[in-house]
């Protein structure tokens, strides 16, 4: 979003290190060495909802999506590379524990 919205600030948060790593990578990457305009930090959603000190004007989310129940028969390509939080949405497919 930031390379295509040049005014846009951007946060992205994950609660993994080596994800904050790889987004960082591919900020500087693809937005060059400043970035400016990016800044990856590692906290969880639940950081922010109580905060008045940050406002976002709008919040893009990849929340965990697969049921509970398809988890064991997911391929080991999938949960090789993902956290099981990253990829499990619970008991039903709402993104929501």
């Amino acid at each position: 979003l930031a390379q295509h919205i040049p005014k846009l600030n951007v946060t992205a948060i994950d609660i993994e290190p080596i994800a904050i790593q790889v987004s960082n990578q591919n900020a500087h990457r693809i937005l060059g060495p400043e970035k400016k305009s990016y800044k990856a930090c590692l906290s969880s959603a639940a950081d922010f909802v109580h905060s008045d000190s940050v406002l976002f004007d709008c919040v893009v989310s990849n929340p965990p999506y697969i049921p509970k129940d398809d988890m064991q028969t997911l391929d080991r390509t999938v949960v090789g590379f993902e956290a099981w939080e990253a990829l499990c949405g619970g008991d039903d497919d709402d993104g929501m524990q």
